[in-house]
């Protein structure tokens, strides 16, 4: 009987193959194994998951570059109407931006951000937009988002050591001009921002490396070569200095900053009869009050007191403030001019 049961007990086992009788008398059943055909269908709703993932990612990143695409058009316009290239590499140098211009600029600003407001470049450029509206801490706060967002753009470290310096903090300024190179040992920015603070703390010598460094990279370009001529000046290289200016009103005939200061070294140089009239030619393009006064000066010391007078008055005119001008008018001789005609 013993026999008989064993071989009972292996046929039900065979038969059943999923339960198992144990000692007191409970059946546990085994879990069942993975069929092949289950792991496909498995793979299968895993691959559908994740190719509707991905689709729906990719719908995203697409509408996100739709929207930097549009942003950046608005910001290429706005770009253009705070003066391009030359208001940020060169802003502390020509940085009068028509309120016209100035308020267009903004709107497309707002547009950019509202389209992409995490865009370091819409902040970067509102920067520049408010430094130029005189708004300096405005634009350092908007200089350190656009930083926040996007550590590696030499630009923005760049426009924030112009607004830093405008606020008296020349040594933070430059450390920011040389971290924009630090990123990018091209940039004409830092280079030219970085000589510019040089010149202001009387390193000249440096200051005409960092300037040639710019020329290097940005040979013909007015801005960068009156500049250069100013600190060729501060180291009584005249001749040199005539040089660049010239080379600079040759490049534009319309920036009347380099005829001032072309002006200004003639003067050293005591060709004041060329002086007074590069003086005259500045201030027809670009008046400037300053450009009168000395100009008022020279036409003194040529004694061309009516056209000197002429000269003073219209410097009291663009600004009142202007004393040397005032007493220079108050000081000037009574009697006629002399007759000889500027050349």
């Amino acid at each position: 009987m013993p026999a008989e049961r064993s071989e009972q007990n292996r046929n039900s086992s065979k038969v059943s193959g999923s339960t198992k009788a144990t000692g007191d008398g409970e059946v546990h059943t085994r879990p069942r194994s993975f069929r092949a055909k289950d792991w496909v269908a498995v793979t299968f709703s895993v691959i559908a998951v994740l190719i509707s993932f991905f689709s729906f990612l990719d719908g995203r990143i697409n509408s996100y570059r739709l929207l930097r695409v549009e942003a950046d058009g608005f910001l290429s316009k706005a770009w253009d109407a705070l003066g391009g290239k030359r208001n940020s590499v060169y802003v502390e140098s020509d940085s009068e931006v028509a309120i016209p211009r100035l308020e267009k600029a903004r709107r497309l600003i707002e547009r950019a951000k509202i389209l992409d407001p995490d865009y370091a470049k819409v902040h970067r450029i509102e920067g520049v937009y408010l430094y130029l509206k005189g708004k300096p801490d405005r634009a350092i706060d908007a200089f350190r988002i656009a930083i926040e967002l996007d550590e590696y753009d030499p630009d923005s470290y760049a426009n924030l050591g112009l607004a830093l310096k405008s606020k008296g903090d020349l040594d933070q300024a430059m450390a920011e001009y040389r971290k924009a190179l630090e990123l990018d040992p091209e940039s004409i920015l830092a280079h030219y921002n970085l000589g510019l603070a040089y010149s202001d703390q009387r390193d000249f010598e440096q200051a005409k490396q960092c300037i040639e460094e710019a020329l290097k990279l940005e040979p013909k370009n007015e801005v960068i070569l009156t500049s250069y001529g100013n600190i060729l000046a501060d180291l009584g290289l005249l001749e040199e200095a005539e040089t660049q200016h010239r080379r600079a009103t040759q490049l534009n005939t319309s920036y009347g900053a380099a005829y001032s200061n072309l002006a200004s070294v003639l003067e050293s140089q005591g060709r004041y009869e060329e002086a007074a009239y590069t003086f005259e030619v500045a201030t027809q393009l670009d008046p400037y009050a300053g450009d009168y006064y000395d100009l008022g000066r020279l036409l003194t010391r040529l004694k061309k007191y009516e056209k000197a007078r002429e000269a003073f008055e219209k410097a009291l005119e663009l600004d009142s403030s202007h004393k040397d001008a005032r007493e220079a008018l108050e000081s000037l001789p009574s009697g006629r001019s002399n007759p000889a005609a500027m050349n």
